[in-house]
């Protein structure tokens, strides 16, 4: 995209793109956020900045474009069903696709819950272009994370967290690092932790919170 500017003013087109991550929780789309904030930064020397109220973000987009006339930018949105719960629909719309967009833009925003947003959102290109569906990490980015974030970690041990935890976030594999590095847990048992928060979810799903016992010691 940041390319292709004089493809865009040759059409006589807004210079700017959205893109939707949606995905269960923890997944990683915040991870994902953060590198794209941390690449515009480095690669492009542009600007990334975190929004809640759409009007304010508006004006001061307006106002850092009058500032830095050229530089790329990014906006982003956390947890974009929460905020249209807090805002008129009409607030968000309008920054996305209003009469007074500005160039040189991606705007890019998540959710836990894309079933939530309505068809203005999510289907309708010129506000967001590209849905991402971002999924809890493979086998393989499993074992990739670990070892990135903690090289002491054995090929064994990957292998044991790989196939003992399905449907497990980057979140829980940050707990797992911390269990077994920090307070000196075994693999096992961190894992073995791990399940009881599935277990506690589970009876919550079904009001069962009488017999719940917690332990948070080390």
């Amino acid at each position: 995209f940041w390319t292709l500017e004089e493809e865009f003013k040759r059409r006589s087109l807004v210079y700017k793109r959205g893109i939707l991550l949606f995905g269960p929780p923890g997944s990683g789309k915040t991870s994902l956020i953060n590198l794209f904030a941390k690449m515009i930064a480095e690669k492009y020397a542009g600007i990334s900045f975190l929004f809640e109220h759409p009007t304010v973000a508006k004006e001061c987009l307006h106002f850092i474009r009058s500032i830095e006339p050229t530089k790329p930018i990014i906006t982003i949105i956390e947890d974009l069903d929460v905020m249209m719960d807090h805002y008129p629909s009409t607030e968000m719309l309008s920054f996305l696709d209003g009469g007074t967009q500005i160039s040189n833009v991606i705007h890019v925003a998540t959710t836990n819950y894309i079933e939530k947003l309505d068809n203005r959102l999510k289907n309708r290109p010129s506000r967001f272009d590209s849905l991402c569906l971002i999924k809890h990490p493979s086998n393989e980015a499993k074992k990739f994370y670990l070892r990135a974030k903690e090289p002491s970690f054995t090929d064994a041990e990957l292998d044991y967290v790989a196939k003992n935890s399905e449907d497990y976030s980057i979140a829980h594999l940050k707990e797992i690092i911390i269990l077994t590095k920090c307070f000196k847990y075994s693999v096992e048992d961190a894992i073995k932790r791990m399940e009881t928060m599935y277990t506690v979810k589970a009876r919550m799903d079904v009001g069962d919170y009488k017999n719940i016992k917690l332990g948070f010691g080390a």
